[in-house]
């Protein structure tokens, strides 16, 4: 809520130091995260997405793909919100994988007339189905995210010990007023 009012205070006051601000406490955060002693604490997750990752490109060779998504993934999920990835099947791997396909496919360049001719940007949404396109993914998104985020707080209620960025963020939002 504080990072809401701050936020909102900056857009009136459409001031730079409110957002330096609010950039810095982000930035400061980021790199408790992944400082040097963090970061060596990820390698055994890496070393069991690998080792998983090589064992199926071995066994399966020709679906590869599939793998490296699942290698990816299982970092991902493990040291962003301490969750495990077994089989690939889950529902939160499914719908990032699918994000992920959506963002490859309207980020390439050229993917819409309205990387060409930019003044189409300027028309309602009725007339510009891109946005409307781009409204929905953002959803998706967030709600996933989201989503993963809840998991993370009823776990630390549960009493999970498992460490992640995620439950980090949470245990930090007030020292760096983040919402």
């Amino acid at each position: 809520m504080v990072r809401e009012e701050s936020i909102s205070r900056c857009r009136q006051a459409l001031t730079y130091d409110c957002f330096a601000d609010l950039w810095r406490r982000g930035r400061k955060l980021m790199h408790q995260l992944t400082m040097s002693t963090a970061a060596e604490s990820y390698q055994p997750v890496q070393d069991y997405e690998s080792k998983k990752m090589l064992l199926s490109l071995i066994e399966h060779p020709q679906t590869y793909d599939k793998w490296f998504e699942l290698y990816a993934s299982g970092v991902v999920f493990r040291i962003g919100f301490g969750k495990w990835i077994e089989t690939g099947e889950e529902p939160e791997v499914k719908r990032i994988i699918k994000l992920n396909h959506n963002l490859e496919r309207v980020a390439s360049p050229g993917a819409y007339l309205v990387d060409t001719l930019p003044s189409l940007n300027l028309l309602p949404e009725i007339l510009a189905p891109f946005k409307k396109e781009g409204r929905n993914l953002h959803e998706e998104e967030l709600s996933l995210f989201r989503h993963l985020q809840s998991d993370v707080r009823r776990a630390i209620v549960d009493g999970s010990k498992a460490q992640s960025f995620t439950r980090t963020f949470i245990e930090n939002q007030e020292t760096y007023q983040l919402s």
